[in-house]
């Protein structure tokens, strides 16, 4: 399909995502408050590498050591947890009391877990005030998700305390939508249109991953995973593979055999012509769209007008938007600020391009021919006018 701008999309919301603004607030809150936990004054030998998480340090002489509450605090923007779990939090460090985000966490919401109906939970915290209940939601505004558990479509689940059990197993449990396993075996995708249509705000990521953590059953589990033997062999199988000496030795055999192998080389390069743009090509091709719609700032009106035309394709393609890619919002604005796109948001973009090419197969042509016409139209016009 032709290059959509914003304003094809009347339905997106102008919302932009927030920036941790809020980190210098954290860190100082933290350092006022420190003294933190100190780790075993014992030899260790630690491993940097890209496949480890940073949430934790890896100690190949002693075990796994978890992140203090402060430390844990550090990497989470406050601002964006309910407001009671943040008082919590702050308290707990400056008390140096000993707890970690498990504990806070489920502290705080053990009687929703108790809670018979959703009206109990409304009343017990103020975080789910404006949640809706399933069973009251207009068919018209429910999700295609939701249509199909309405319908029995879906075994195990019905709109009838369909929220309080979302509540439960997001707030209660601290599990992220992501898990199928426990959210009914549906998607990502699927699961956060569930949560915006009843309009439950989800915790964030990185506060999830943290709380997750620390809970008894993660540390036993990694605890049996995480044997001695294994910690050795990981951190030799590191020492061999993430050195620059390694990693120079490794370019310098391969530029040598390619020089040996010039039909290897030229079935390369035969292999990768029609391939993805590198991430500077697709820099450079952004940085020259900005431009011209910089020095032609009439030219989002006038392809705005031309989609008017063809009122048919536009509502087909919100229509996809709306029910088959939720997240094209947020993609499109931040290729409309000019911010280079990662390899999954451009795949997301592709499939979406894809989807809308196969309901409206001449569609971007019928499109692309009117913007023409009609950006050439005014170029004709303005020209006339200035001589």
């Amino acid at each position: 399909m032709p290059q959509i701008t914003l304003s094809t999309f009347n339905f997106f919301k102008s919302s932009m995502p927030k920036q941790n603004k809020n980190h210098d607030a954290n860190h100082a809150l933290i350092n006022s408050c420190s003294n933190r936990q100190e780790s075993r004054s014992i030899p260790k030998t630690r491993l940097i590498s890209p496949y480890l998480s940073s949430r934790f340090d890896i100690n190949f002489s002693g075990g796994r050591k978890t992140l203090s509450l402060a430390e844990q605090a550090e990497r989470i923007d406050l601002d964006k947890l309910p407001p009671a779990i943040r008082r919590n939090i702050e308290d707990s460090v400056q008390n140096k009391d000993g707890k970690n985000l498990y504990d806070i966490h489920t502290e705080h919401y053990a009687p929703l877990l108790d809670c018979k109906t959703l009206d109990e939970a409304r009343a017990l915290y103020f975080e789910f005030e404006n949640v809706i209940d399933a069973k009251d939601l207009d068919k018209s505004d429910m999700s295609p998700t939701l249509l199909k558990i309405k319908n029995g479509q879906i075994e195990g689940i019905s709109l009838e305390n369909l929220t309080l059990t979302l509540l439960k197993t997001h707030y209660g449990k601290g599990i992220s939508p992501n898990s199928r396993r426990n959210f009914f075996g549906l998607s990502k995708d699927a699961s956060y249109k569930i949560f915006e249509k009843l309009q439950i705000e989800r915790l964030d990521g990185q506060y999830l991953r943290l709380l997750g953590d620390c809970s008894p059953d993660k540390r036993e589990e990694a605890s049996k995973r995480w044997t001695e033997e294994k910690r050795n062999a990981l951190s030799k199988k590191a020492a061999a593979i993430w050195t620059k000496e390694k990693k120079a030795e490794q370019s310098k055999h391969r530029k040598e055999w390619l020089k040996q192998h010039p039909e290897a080389l030229e079935e390369m390069s035969r292999r990768m012509t029609g391939t993805k743009a590198s991430l500077e090509t697709k820099v450079k091709i952004a940085s020259g769209v900005r431009r011209f719609h910089n020095e032609n700032p009439e030219y989002a009106q006038i392809a705005k007008q031309s989609w008017d035309f063809h009122a048919d394709i536009k509502a087909q393609m919100q229509k996809t938007a709306r029910e088959e890619f939720p997240y094209l919002r947020t993609i499109l604005m931040k290729q409309a600020i000019g911010k280079p796109l990662s390899d999954y948001e451009a795949r997301y973009l592709d499939r979406y391009y894809k989807r809308c090419s196969e309901l409206c197969p001449d569609g971007q042509k019928i499109v692309g021919a009117t913007i023409s016409r009609a950006w050439a139209e005014f170029k004709k016009k303005k020209n006339g006018d200035n001589s």
